[in-house]
C-alpha cells in the first residue's frame, strides 16, 4: 500500500505502487469489497471532497482521476504536469496539484516541478505555477484550515495564497 484515505460514508481507499487500480475497503470489517480500475498505473496521493475521490497517478501520462464514491467508478481525468505528489482542496473548492517534475535518469523524464489548480466540476486545469529551477523538487503540499493558504516543502517550507499569481522567492 502506498497511500490510505477515508470517505467519511465508511470505505477506506487504497493506492499501491505500479498498479493500475484502487482498493476499496470497508472501513469497519477491513474487508476487500472492490477495486476502481484507473486509466494508468502508479496511484498516489489522495482527496475526498463532496462525493468524489481526486487521485494523482504518476505513471505516464500524468493524471488526477475523479472517482464518484456513490458507485466507485472513474468519472473523469486531467492531465497534469509530471510526477504528482501531493492533492489538496481549497475554500473554493478548487484542486491543487504538487508536481516535482520527476527526477534525472528518470524513464519519464525530468521537467520543471508546478503546482497547478484543478476546477472539479469541468476537470480543467485553470493555472500553473512552475517553479524556476529544474533542480527544484517540492512536495507535502498542504493547505491551512481556512482553505487559504498553500504550505509546501522544497528544501525551506514556503506559504502562498490561493489567489497568488506567483511562487513565492
Amino acid at each position: 500500500p502506498r497511500f490510505i484515505m477515508g470517505n467519511g460514508r465508511g470505505k477506506l481507499y487504497v493506492t499501491e505502487y505500479y498498479s493500475p487500480s484502487i482498493k476499496v475497503i470497508d472501513e469497519s470489517s477491513l474487508a476487500f469489497v472492490g477495486e476502481i480500475s484507473l486509466p494508468v498505473q502508479d496511484a498516489g496521493a489522495m482527496v475526498y471532497d463532496d462525493g468524489y475521490v481526486y487521485v494523482c497517478a504518476s505513471a505516464s501520462p500524468c493524471v488526477v482521476c475523479k472517482i464518484d464514491v456513490s458507485n466507485d467508478k472513474l468519472v473523469a481525468t486531467t492531465s497534469v504536469t509530471l510526477s504528482p505528489n501531493s492533492i489538496v482542496v481549497d475554500k473554493n473548492k478548487k484542486l491543487w496539484v504538487l508536481c516535482d517534475g520527476g527526477y534525472y535518469g528518470s524513464p519519464m523524464g525530468q521537467e520543471q516541478a508546478a503546482i497547478s489548480r484543478i476546477n472539479p466540476s469541468t476537470m480543467q486545469v485553470e493555472k500553473v505555477l512552475t517553479f524556476p529551477s529544474i533542480n527544484d523538487s517540492p512536495y507535502n503540499l498542504r493547505i491551512n484550515g481556512a482553505g487559504d493558504k498553500l504550505y509546501y516543502v522544497s528544501y525551506n517550507v514556503y506559504t502562498m495564497g490561493i489567489d497568488d499569481d506567483e511562487l513565492p522567492d
